[in-house]
């Protein structure tokens, strides 16, 4: 079976994201079967507000590609920190992110 993911997939995700008055700019990469999310965001930004973020992520796409693919975002802020840059991974047959 193909699951291919179209460009309007990744693309609701990213104008989702950066649509949020924390996100500076996001963008996507898929290679295999796993899907990469690098969300850039601004400085100050807490780390309990980036995660509630992957949110974003997991209502936009379907549950045939959350099946499928395996899912990574990584936050970063323009100015390197203690806390950034980090990321979260979802495994296909997880339902959230993990941290």
């Amino acid at each position: 079976a193909n699951h291919p993911i179209k460009n309007e997939d990744t693309a609701s995700v990213i104008n989702a994201l950066e649509n949020d008055s924390k996100v500076e700019k996001a963008t996507f990469n898929i290679v295999c079967r796993k899907v990469s999310f690098i969300v850039t965001l601004k400085n100050g930004t807490s780390k309990a507000d980036a995660k509630s973020l992957a949110s974003i992520i997991l209502d936009k796409l379907s549950d045939d590609i959350k099946s499928y693919y395996d899912l990574e975002v990584t936050f970063k802020q323009t100015e390197e920190s203690d806390e950034y840059p980090f990321s979260g991974y979802k495994q296909r047959t997880r339902d959230n992110f993990v941290f």
